[in-house]
């Protein structure tokens, strides 16, 4: 019996030795991936596929290590970047928030769906998408912004230079009050 359980602590202490070394392989992997398609000067598809297999085979494997959220963040970017991949934009940044809803990743990535369906020009989804985070999120420290973002998005009578600019005046008032209200 005691040869047994040895012979059994063992053969978990090597499974979990491979395991470890198998997640920093494809760590490199990506590290690597990334590497090149930094060198490059435009989006180079086939490399994008290897980094997305690469990605979600990672989260997949590993949803619970601490680089998961980051690579589901890599996986939206990646799609975001490659024109008519905008499906999979929404896939991959509504698993991220639905997968780490409370790691900061996942609460980015509503703010971030939202200036998506913005650039696409979705106002609805976008102001939807805004309410969502104000909503879920009002204490958090982007609260403020979004609800400045959709209070000019929701202004239609406003040109887009109209709204960045009325939009970092509010910033900047928001700034000013915090640093005031700490001395």
């Amino acid at each position: 019996m005691r040869k047994l359980s040895l012979l059994l602590f063992l053969m978990g202490l090597m499974l979990a030795c491979s395991s470890a070394d198998d997640q920093q392989a494809k760590q490199a992997k990506l590290k690597d991936l990334e590497a090149q398609m930094r060198s490059l000067e435009a989006l180079d598809t086939n490399l994008a596929s290897q980094m997305l297999v690469g990605y979600s085979d990672y989260v997949a494997a590993y949803p619970k290590d601490s680089l998961s959220p980051f690579y589901q963040k890599k996986i939206a970017e990646l799609y975001r970047a490659w024109p008519g991949k905008g499906e999979q934009v929404v896939e991959a940044y509504n698993k991220l928030m639905a997968d780490y809803t409370y790691h900061e990743e996942g609460i980015r990535a509503v703010l971030s769906l939202a200036l998506y369906y913005e650039e696409r020009g979705d106002k609805q989804q976008a102001l939807a998408a805004y309410q969502h985070f104000i909503d879920n999120f009002p204490s958090h420290s982007l609260a403020d912004q979004a609800r400045q973002l959709q209070d000019l998005l929701a202004n239609e009578k406003v040109s887009d230079i109209q709204m960045v600019e009325e939009w970092m005046r509010k910033a900047k008032d928001s700034s000013q009050k915090e640093s005031n209200s700490a001395n």
